[in-house]
């Protein structure tokens, strides 16, 4: 909570300097601090077991960060989700394809800044010494995910997974329609989101090509940071509720641009 604070006020700096109509300057500060109070009042449980408010305050930060020219804070703006879980890795390309369109020295010091930051806090003390951890990340999540696929203990061998059937995500279509065993249709649903997502990642770079000129550089790049997550997690294999918060909080950012012009 303390860093979906900050970022709360980074965001309340940002708009000060962009939105000169005060209603709409209030209507856009509270919409964070909206978001969140729905979320503890509709889904208490999620907001406090779980560090999805820690990661909203991560994608509220690389929101803004789209916007700057200060490579620095780009570099942090993209590092921190990163670092947290690899569900927007498919939008990087996107986002670094068009940094080299439009400023090529700007996409080089961001990729040396970013690349510098993982290698130091990530790679070298964890993957160096142990290159087998990435596999054990990958076993671990399968098994996991086996786990939640097998349906709660409190439930009923009978019954159908918990977290597969709350009418969020299309996992239990490949739990219900796909073949073999339960490892067979988890990896199904795993090669099917990565395919879905290289496929929109391509086709959003060819469409870049034919609407640059229309449409301002850095909204194209959080609009489609938002689709890109919003098809992520609508495949991910287990569609925990708390997952479809990050796609809402960009909401609220590209709200703020449609009223970046708004004059009083």
């Amino acid at each position: 909570t303390i860093v979906f604070l900050l970022a709360c006020s980074v965001y309340l700096f940002y708009l000060i300097k962009h939105i000169q109509n005060n209603r709409w300057l209030l209507l856009n500060v509270s919409l964070p601090f909206l978001v969140l109070f729905l979320i503890y009042l509709k889904s208490g449980g999620s907001g406090v077991q779980s560090i999805e408010v820690l990661v909203l305050g991560y994608y509220l930060l690389l929101s803004i960060s789209i916007f700057t020219k200060n490579v620095f804070i780009k570099s942090i703006g993209i590092v921190m989700p990163l670092l947290s879980r690899y569900s927007f890795l498919f939008w990087l390309p996107i986002y670094f394809y068009n940094l080299l369109r439009s400023n090529l020295k700007i996409f080089l010091l961001v990729s040396v800044i970013v690349t510098s930051i993982v290698l130091l806090f990530f790679v070298i003390p964890f993957v160096l010494p142990n290159p087998e951890i990435l596999l054990k990340m990958n076993a671990n999540y399968i098994t996991s995910t086996v786990e939640e696929w097998n349906g709660q203990s409190w439930q009923a061998p009978s019954d159908r997974p918990f977290q597969l059937f709350q009418g969020i995500g299309f996992a239990s279509w490949f739990y219900e329609f796909g073949t073999g065993s339960l490892v067979n249709r988890i990896e199904l649903t795993k090669t099917f989101l990565f395919a879905m997502s290289a496929i929109a990642m391509l086709f959003m770079i060819l469409f870049y090509k034919k609407i640059r000129a229309t449409i301002d550089k850095d909204l194209f790049s959080l609009l489609t940071l938002k689709l890109m997550l919003t098809i992520f997690y609508a495949l991910i294999m287990i569609p925990y509720d708390y997952l479809n918060w990050v796609p809402l909080i960009l909401s609220i950012v590209i709200l703020s641009r449609i009223n970046y012009s708004y004059k009083t």
